[in-house]
């Protein structure tokens, strides 16, 4: 068989199923608007319907071409092909909840926050109905860490202070004086920083 021959071999396709080429794939793999991912045949492949496996939860394909791999989310090869590329900051929506349903019409474009409301409409986030962290802390209002909300995450505010301090002092109680200079570094680049009192600075120009 021919790369030409490839080229125009077609997959099967199911009522109201359209099929496009993934971006970047072009002479190798199909995605279609029901959520199914057909390879060409070509070298060494024969080719047909692909069957992903779940991961992070998502039905995701393994794709290569000359050898090279690369593991993507079918959800993602979807809207790349029918849609365009994905957004900066922005994440695939699965409108009804449902993972592993990567038709065209189930599947947005959105942002963390929009992705974080659906999860919560649906049912499927898992940290919805925690009311306190691990240490009793309330989970609500300002004791939410900002730049993990804005990722959707809820994380103790006040932990994360805690755990801030705790650096500072272990990060303090590392450091040492040197005694030719008085500069505070690291103990563990202390015996390097004396070195430098040590070597000739050269002739002057």
């Amino acid at each position: 068989m021919t790369l030409a021959d490839t080229l125009h071999t077609q997959p099967p396709s199911l009522p109201g199923e359209e099929w496009r080429t993934v971006p970047e794939y072009e002479d190798a793999y199909m995605v279609s608007s029901l959520g199914r991912v057909w390879s060409r045949p070509r070298f060494k492949s024969r080719g047909g319907l692909l069957s992903p496996r779940l991961s992070g939860g998502y039905p995701a394909i393994t794709l290569s071409r000359r050898s090279r791999y690369r593991t993507t989310h079918v959800h993602r090869l979807v809207m790349a092909a029918f849609v365009g590329p994905l957004p900066e900051g922005m994440q695939t929506r699965h409108l009804d909840g449902n993972p592993e349903n990567n038709r065209l019409d189930n599947l947005a474009y959105g942002t963390v926050s929009e992705n974080m409301r659906d999860r919560r409409r649906h049912g499927t986030d898992p940290q919805a109905n925690k009311t306190h962290c691990p240490q009793g802390h309330r989970l609500s209002g300002d004791n939410l860490l900002p730049t993990k909300l804005r990722q959707g995450i809820r994380q103790c505010l006040t932990c994360a202070r805690t755990r801030w301090r705790a650096a500072n002092r272990r990060k303090a109680g590392l450091r040492a004086a040197c005694p030719a200079c008085g500069k505070e570094v690291l103990a563990s680049n202390l015996a390097r920083h004396r070195r430098t009192h040590a070597r000739p600075m050269g002739d002057l120009p």
